[in-house]
């Protein structure tokens, strides 16, 4: 596991390198001398981590005492992030933070950290963070507790070293558990939860698995076989959340009450809008099944009607129908 370092090792590191770079074979003690501190061992130690962040392009030159490059490719300095780019990528840390990542967090923060530390731009990370001009809501589903993130963590892993992976799994629909051997291939958080996407060797094919109803699961040292080229956006292409199936096209009246609403937002990559004169506005979008989408459009009461396909018109009736006999 890598070391976590303080910003003074950082620091010390960065001006190590530029040392390297900018004088003819510096020893330790020449290093030592235009540093003003650090005793021999540190230094060494710091070079010894700087042969490593530079894959070995940091070498030693018995010929001439000294150390040196010996490739021009390697840059501590992240010279190509805009200051716009970095303030997004500490954004990006304070919203996945939220999700209760905690062990992802704390890795994604020491890089950050890294980059905001060597960056040419004068950025503070606490500063560009932002954190009383910013807040991300409607997460609160996502939160995982400490269990969920060492099993999240575990087939991150599968997935990154394209293992099976054994899990213990219970079904949203009729909570019935069951032992499956699946190949992870994908963790995609939508609708605050995250989901496991996997070809799943019991039902042979692709399966979702929601990950807060996996009870355990166990890293295998058999190599995944199936999909090794998973695309999640062509897998996602038709999905309005994570639900797949055969793509079906579907159409919407929203009254003008609705309008502005609706044409403000990206609600699917395959969404089209027409304003009728009266102010209401055609919205259709080709979606995989309507479970999903049904659950959106019900949101919006009396401020909608459905005009297509015929079967998502008589799926939402009945649906009414069932909410009024509750009343």
């Amino acid at each position: 596991m890598e070391k976590v370092m303080d910003r003074h090792s950082y620091l010390r590191i960065h001006k190590i390198d530029k040392l390297i770079r900018a004088l003819p074979y510096p020893d330790i003690q020449r290093i030592q001398k235009e540093i003003g501190h650090g005793s021999t061992r540190t230094l060494a130690r710091d070079i010894d981590v700087l042969k490593d962040m530079s894959n070995g392009s940091l070498k030693y030159s018995r010929k001439h005492g000294g150390y040196y490059y010996s490739t021009a490719n390697f840059s501590l300095e992240p010279k190509n992030l805009s200051r716009h780019e970095l303030v997004s990528l500490l954004l990006g840390y304070e919203n996945l933070k939220e999700l209760g990542l905690v062990t992802v967090t704390q890795n994604l923060k020491s890089a950050i950290d890294k980059i905001v530390l060597l960056s040419p731009h004068e950025l503070s990370a606490d500063a560009a963070r932002g954190t009383n001009h910013y807040s991300f809501g409607n997460v609160s589903n996502a939160v995982l507790n400490k269990r969920q993130i060492e099993m999240f963590a575990v087939l991150a892993d599968a997935i990154h070293r394209r293992r099976q992976a054994e899990i213990k799994y219970t079904r949203l629909s009729d909570g019935h558990c069951s032992t499956r051997t699946v190949e992870p291939l994908h963790l995609r958080f939508t609708f605050g939860g995250w989901y496991l996407v996997a070809y799943c060797r019991n039902q042979k094919g692709m399966r979702t698995f929601f990950i807060n109803n996996i009870g355990s699961v166990g890293l295998l040292k058999a190599a995944s076989e199936h999909v090794p080229d998973f695309n999640p956006h062509e897998y996602f292409k038709h999905s309005w959340g994570i639900y797949t199936a055969e793509p079906t096209q579907v159409r919407l009246l929203f009254k003008a009450h609705a309008a502005r609403y609706i044409e403000d937002r990206r609600w699917h990559p395959s969404q089209k809008t027409h304003r009728h004169a009266d102010g209401s506005v055609d919205f259709t979008a080709m979606v995989a099944g309507t479970e999903e989408i049904k659950r959106w459009v019900l949101g919006f009461g009396e401020h909608v009607r459905v005009l297509g396909p015929a079967s998502f018109q008589q799926e939402i009736k009945r649906t009414a129908l069932a909410i009024k006999a509750l009343y």
